[in-house]
């Protein structure tokens, strides 16, 4: 009496089974496509009118989005920006969309105060540069309803959809800041070198020392390692105003020889000459198109050869003889263009990441302060050796690691000079 009731259940499970890969299939084809599959474009954004596949910039909400950035940029953290919309009045994503009369998020969702972690979602979001994003989730199968987080290897993404509302320079900059994650000071500022100075001995970060008791020429960096086990290492110990006199002097030497010559900074970056660059990338990309012929004349062989067996005209012997070294040197072929095509990409990203960093250093005029935004611009990270000397001629070696590793700069900072300026001034 039984079997209808499992044959019944057995042919709903297959029309499950079968809708779930037509709806996948149309899912798929419509991110091949450039069209979200999110239901509700990010905050910022807005469908179009005349396109529901379309998003556009919604100027009230993206103002915020810019904001939020801008805020991050000048070395302010997730929670401090939380903090800031809140007190400023900024309603929160879910208190604007229910404004705007649309139902996007649960009834109890708070409305008053802005989290944390919706802050660091909007600073995450690729989508504020124009790209769709698809597919950062999945579900094991119909029968799990359950979202999975993907894989950003595995995300999909089309460039250029709609309009961007953060630059891909800001966007870039707030990832390299959020990598180091620095917490705000208790003065409630946050030093331009949190997270970005290292000790040369032990390779730990050196943390900044601060005290309502201590002026502004007394605070200091030391290395974090020392400070938790005096025996295993030294301290390092250097003043934040030495340390950013030491930097701005060596900004301002970067950027007056970038300015008055250009060509040579370029090709110092570099490390080949530009004529070489030039000559190897043309080279590599002549390589690559001879290559990528053949793959293609080796797969109309083996559709000839294919085609000659079926008909009898050669023998499964010779057949397997010619398609195995086809096929042989094809997979070879592939090889190489791969290794080519990456080297084509490395040089091209190398060049594009020095003519950045050059139009960088050119958007300032003279460097006479430091900011967080700066020194994440510019720098991947200073290294801080341990002292030289006594007290009266007191030495000590510091390390300038420009981004996208263009150039590194020594410095030494002289602290009897350093103390002769202080008492002059």
């Amino acid at each position: 009496m039984g079997y209808p009731s499992v044959t019944l259940n057995i042919f709903n499970d297959w029309y499950a089974r079968d809708t779930s890969k037509k709806i996948r299939a149309v899912q798929k084809a419509k991110a091949q496509a450039g069209k979200p599959l999110a239901t509700h474009p990010p905050y910022g954004y807005k469908k179009s009118e005349t396109d529901k596949n379309q998003w556009v910039v919604d100027e009230e909400a993206a103002a915020v989005v810019k904001r939020i950035f801008q805020l991050c940029i000048e070395g302010n953290g997730p929670t401090v920006i939380a903090n800031i919309l809140t007190a400023d009045g900024i309603p929160t994503p879910t208190a604007y969309y229910r404004s705007k009369g649309m139902s996007v998020c649960r009834q109890n969702v708070k409305t008053k105060r802005w989290g944390m972690a919706t802050v660091i979602h909007i600073l995450e979001r690729m989508d504020y540069l124009g790209h769709t994003v698809n597919f950062k989730t999945y579900r094991k199968s119909y029968k799990n309803k359950k979202l999975y987080e993907n894989p950003k290897e595995n995300w999909l993404i089309i460039e250029n959809t709609h309009e961007p509302i953060i630059s891909q320079h800001d966007f870039d900059l707030v990832q390299e800041i959020r990598s180091h994650k620095k917490r705000r000071q208790k003065s409630g500022t946050v030093s331009p070198f949190a997270g970005m100075v290292y000790c040369a001995d032990c390779g730990n970060t050196l943390y900044v020392g601060r005290a309502q008791t201590l002026s502004p020429n007394q605070e200091h960096m030391m290395c974090s390692t020392y400070a938790h086990d005096s025996d295993e290492c030294t301290a390092h110990y250097i003043r934040t105003c030495v340390l950013t006199e030491i930097i701005l002097g060596e900004l301002n030497k970067l950027s007056q020889f970038v300015r008055d010559n250009e060509d040579e900074f370029v090709r110092r970056a570099m490390e080949n000459s530009a004529v070489t660059q030039d000559s190897e990338m043309q080279t590599a990309r002549k390589a690559l198109r001879i290559a990528e012929k053949r793959i293609n004349e080796l797969d109309d062989l083996f559709e000839r050869l294919y085609e000659d067996n079926v008909s009898g005209k050669i023998s499964d012997e010779r057949f397997a003889t010619m398609s195995a070294r086809y096929e042989a040197e094809q997979s070879k072929l592939k090889a190489d263009a791969a290794k080519l095509s990456e080297t084509i990409s490395r040089k091209e990203q190398k060049k594009n990441d020095v003519m950045n960093f050059v139009g960088i250093v050119k958007k300032y005029e003279e460097f006479t302060e430091l900011t967080p935004e700066i020194m994440h611009e510019l720098i991947d990270g200073i290294v801080v050796h341990a002292p030289e000397g006594g007290r009266a001629n007191r030495t000590q070696q510091v390390d300038i690691h420009f981004r996208f590793n263009v150039v590194t700069a020594t410095a030494t900072a002289d602290f009897k000079q350093y103390y002769v300026r202080r008492k002059a001034v």
